[in-house]
């Protein structure tokens, strides 16, 4: 009797200690977003709305969000609560993947996330030299102390845009082009990128400036220059004053086509008609004209009750395809996440078929055109 009962509590103890085996731990993913501005919590939105479509779990792991708050209200982008959000991440072994937002935040955060191992995912981030030589001096190797690329973005970097635009430009008939920008490295390095190619599209640049709304002298030049175009770069929270110049213009008779990229487009904004022609480049598609987004702009309207924005819709699709990267991890650590990123291949998401190339960046490069029209920001055109 003494024997089966000894023998019992063996196969019982062998059972529990099988069935915790059989329970791996959690993997998180850090998420570092602006969580005090609609467009940040839209974005949020979409990536849990992503994880919560798999259940909370890839294979026998569950999945956790890790969720910082990377802004406040005098800085919703900061890049140094992203260097923070990405110095906890970097610090809790079960953390195998960060995601941050834009370009200035990512050059602070990066190199910590590199030096720890982590995927270093971003639905937004475009400046170039986070993956590509020739932009600022020591990039993108600055960026990777670890001698491993571990970033990865899933749109177009801004030399794609600022060729498009430029382009575009030409296309409307632009000769001649004023170009604004405000300080931030997504706004500059972008009207730099506009400026050459349109030199290289016979446009002449007039000015080349960072503006204010309130520089008089500043909106006397721009009118006595009379350009063609006024290229404006702008994103964040300096896109009211970027408006607030535009009214400033218009005010005083100036009717040429404005243009800028896509942080100069803020869809949550209504009677718009002020500010006249107004166009800019997009680096995402509209989810609501994407037929193979339809699926998610659906899901997102019926689970938010608003329509998802096209950074929604990059963010849902970074959060897809990282967890199409979990899935095929082996072993499920950050370097198996790693290595799962780097040949994942093709992908077929919501933006279409596109995979990562060897520096991170993706093979999409389709752009759209929007312009104000009936006073709110409209999908105009498919530019490339």
């Amino acid at each position: 009797m003494r024997c089966r009962m000894g023998i019992l509590c063996v196969c019982l103890l062998v059972g529990v200690l099988s069935a915790c085996a059989a329970t791996p731990a959690p993997l998180k993913i850090a998420v570092s977003m602006a969580l005090d501005v609609p467009l940040g919590r839209q974005m949020m939105n979409a990536i849990q709305l992503a994880f919560d479509e798999s259940d909370g779990k890839v294979g026998t792991h569950s999945l956790e969000l890790l969720v910082f708050n990377s802004g406040d209200a005098e800085t919703p982008y900061s890049p140094t609560l992203d260097a923070q959000a990405a110095r906890a991440a970097a610090a809790d072994p079960t953390v195998v993947a960060f995601i941050s937002v834009t370009s200035d935040q990512v050059k602070a955060s990066l190199p910590i996330t590199n030096q720890a191992g982590l995927v270093h995912l971003s639905p937004t981030a475009t400046w170039p030299g986070l993956t590509k030589v020739g932009f600022a001096p020591g990039e993108p190797g600055i960026y990777y102390p670890n001698g491993k690329r571990t970033f990865f973005r899933v749109v177009p970097a801004d030399d794609v845009q600022g060729v498009v635009g430029a382009r575009w430009a030409a296309a409307l008939g632009a000769k001649t082009v004023f170009i604004l920008s405000d300080d931030s490295l997504y706004a500059n390095g972008l009207a730099d990128i506009f400026a050459v190619n349109a030199l290289d599209l016979n446009i002449q640049v007039l000015g080349r400036e960072q503006f204010t709304q309130t520089d008089a002298e500043q909106i006397a030049r721009i009118i006595t220059a009379a350009p063609d175009l006024l290229y404006m770069s702008t994103t964040g929270s300096k896109i009211p004053v970027a408006y607030t110049l535009i009214e400033i213009l218009r005010a005083k008779g100036f009717s040429a086509l404005i243009m800028g990229g896509d942080g100069l487009i803020d869809t949550t904004l209504s009677n718009l008609e002020v500010l006249g022609e107004v166009c800019a480049t997009q680096i995402v598609p509209d989810p609501m004209r994407l037929e193979s987004a339809a699926n998610f702009a659906a899901a997102f309207r019926a689970r938010y009750g608003e329509v998802p924005s096209p950074f929604a819709l990059s963010s849902y699709e970074a959060a897809k395809v990282l967890l199409r990267a979990l899935a095929l991890a082996e072993p499920k650590t950050r370097q198996g996440v790693l290595d799962a990123m780097q040949r994942l291949g093709s992908y077929e998401g919501m933006l279409g078929r596109w995979q990562f190339d060897a520096n991170g960046d993706t093979t999409l490069t389709a752009i759209g055109g929007w312009c104000i029209e009936d006073g709110v920001w409209q999908f105009h055109e498919n530019l490339r």
